[in-house]
């Protein structure tokens, strides 16, 4: 698992330039660990979500999805394909239609996979204080659409990001 995640993600960093981008999928396992999950297939669709949509940019000649089966099996691949971003087209819809897309799709998503979407959302997060202040308050209102969305994830964890988005607006 943690081979792939490293793999997918080789040279990638963080939006501050310093933390590699690896960091970010293991954040996202911490938080479920310490909010209490101890599912296995949710704790390994944590290490592996960006994948399929990052590892591309390292090898595109790499059958990312396929590379999930076989080392995660096909409930961590049908957790990640739900975060996925998979919609896209050439060219690329405009930030607002695509989200709009994940909105959709997500709502339609099984409890583990909303509870890994706002995983993620609440890891991302814990980086918003360096963003720029237009898309930390755009990141903050496509969020809250989330959470008002995703309305069978875990209730710790919705509980918890929303809790930090309202931080966040307090701060602004």
């Amino acid at each position: 698992m943690y081979d792939l995640m490293v793999l997918a993600h080789s040279g990638q960093m963080r939006k501050d330039e310093v933390t590699p981008y690896y960091e970010h999928p293991k954040r996202v396992r911490r938080i479920l660990v310490e909010m209490g999950t101890r599912d296995r297939v949710l704790l390994d669709a944590a290490l592996l979500h960006d994948v399929i949509e990052d590892g591309p940019l390292n090898d595109p000649s790499i059958d990312w999805a396929t590379r999930v089966l076989e080392v995660g099996g096909a409930e961590v691949l049908d957790l990640v394909m739900w975060v996925t971003n998979t919609a896209w087209t050439d060219p690329k819809p405009k930030r607002r239609v695509r989200k709009m897309w994940d909105v959709e799709k997500l709502g339609r998503a099984p409890r583990d996979a909303q509870t890994l979407k706002l995983a993620d959302r609440l890891a991302n997060l814990h980086d918003a204080t360096d963003l720029d202040p237009d898309f930390r308050a755009l990141y903050l209102e496509e969020t809250r659409e989330l959470l008002e969305a995703l309305r069978i994830a875990d209730y710790r964890i919705h509980g918890m990001l929303d809790k930090r988005v309202r931080e966040f607006t307090i701060l602004r």
